[in-house]
């Protein structure tokens, strides 16, 4: 899947979806496979609506895209990202649906005008592990966005810039209510605003709470407040080294 584009239909949908595959209401796997140079306003290397996606050791990279420029999805279920290598795109995961696990991916220099550079997850029973996030740029979040009871374990996270000075910021890690952030390592991540390692907003008093356990946070830098984490309008949350 080497240099497609999706043009779009109309001019009030300048640009189109799925550069290089696009699935709607189906199950799909992809393994194995190169996606390189597609572009699309969302999912230049795949975008899913309503389906079932299991995408393992594919290589992503060159993709230019608004929203998801390696990959995309939208009211899905079930879906397993594992084992990719996902570089030098627009910006890497952009996922939305339940059932979610994005794991053993190598997410790397992903950098674009975009609300989050490398993984970004909003899944109910969602999980992020064992992912090495490097070198990512976004506008909220550089390295990983994750909410909804998603539990974000045991990966790398180093090296990444959110770009706005928001107090909904985080460079490593930005996360909501209902989240368990365990055995990560989050070092020399940065924040134009607040959090440069992990963030923690959105987890209005009563609505959820947040649990950090575990984790190495080291050598992160934020502009204005939390350096390592930064917590706002905070449920009950557990901060355990």
């Amino acid at each position: 899947f080497i240099d497609n584009e999706s043009e779009g239909m109309n001019s009030w949908v300048p640009v189109g979806y799925g550069g290089g595959l696009y699935a709607d209401t189906c199950t799909l796997e992809v393994t194995d496979n190169t996606f390189a140079g597609n572009v699309a306003w969302e999912g230049s290397g795949i975008y899913a609506l309503f389906s079932s996606l299991t995408i393992t050791g594919n290589n992503f990279t060159g993709h230019e895209g608004y929203r998801g420029g390696a990959i995309s999805s939208y009211d899905g279920f079930d879906h397993e990202i594992r084992d990719n290598i996902i570089t030098d795109n627009y910006s890497g995961i952009n996922c939305h649906g339940v059932n979610a696990v994005v794991t053993d991916n190598l997410v790397a220099d992903n950098s674009g005008d975009v609300h989050c550079g490398g993984i970004q997850l909003y899944s109910e029973n969602g999980l992020i592990s064992g992912n090495t996030v490097t070198g990512n740029q976004g506008r909220a979040c550089g390295g990983i966005i994750g909410s909804n009871d998603t539990l974000i374990t045991g990966n790398f996270v180093s090296g990444n810039f959110a770009t706005d000075d928001d107090p909904i910021t985080g460079g490593g890690i930005l996360t909501g209510r209902d989240t368990v952030i365990h055995d990560n390592v989050i070092t020399d991540n940065e924040s134009a605003g607040f959090g440069g390692g992990l963030s923690m907003v959105y987890s209005a008093a009563g609505s959820g709470s947040v649990t950090v356990t575990g984790n190495l946070i080291s050598g992160n830098t934020a502009r204005y407040s939390g350096g390592g984490i930064y917590h706002e309008n905070g449920g009950p949350s557990l901060i355990n080294g």
